[in-house]
């Protein structure tokens, strides 16, 4: 499972469909919006820019992946 995590506009967006490109089948959701995109098929990646407050609730396995996006301090601010 890959787990895409951070604040909302640091790119979590282009995450899922990046990573739907390479052939992955996962769901993606915004917490600014409240809307995403869920796979109805097995689930390899989970994207939600709102797991920055709880990601540590979650039980991670030795083979899962966490892709934490980021972005200038300054620049996330003039895009909120």
């Amino acid at each position: 499972m890959i787990y895409g995590i951070g604040l909302p506009r640091t790119g979590s967006s282009s995450l899922a469909a990046a990573l739907r490109i390479l052939g992955y089948e996962g769901s993606s959701w915004c917490a600014l919006h409240a809307e995403g995109e869920v796979s109805p098929t097995l689930k390899e990646f989970w994207v939600d820019n709102g797991y920055y407050e709880t990601f540590g609730l979650f039980d991670i396995y030795k083979d899962d992946k966490v892709i934490l996006t980021t972005r200038n301090a300054d620049d996330w601010r003039a895009s909120i």
